[in-house]
């Protein structure tokens, strides 16, 4: 496998152009993540609030209406 960065690689399986092994590698890491706490279940409900407003500005400028 050629050494490519965690974000190529991603940007590959999300496009499905990775090689059977380095989709297993994206599955796997993935998999690794099921136990790991959900750090968005540990905001209070004003910085939920607030992630949300952020991450919703940043879709409206991305696509050109913010």
């Amino acid at each position: 496998m050629k050494n490519v960065t965690a974000l190529e690689l991603i940007i590959k399986y999300t496009q499905r152009q990775c090689t059977a092994e380095e989709t297993e590698l994206v599955d796997n890491w993935y998999d690794s993540l099921k136990d790991e706490p959900d750090f968005v279940s540990m905001l209070s409900d004003a910085e939920r609030q607030e992630l949300k407003e952020d991450l919703y500005k940043k879709i409206l400028q991305k696509i050109g209406l913010g």
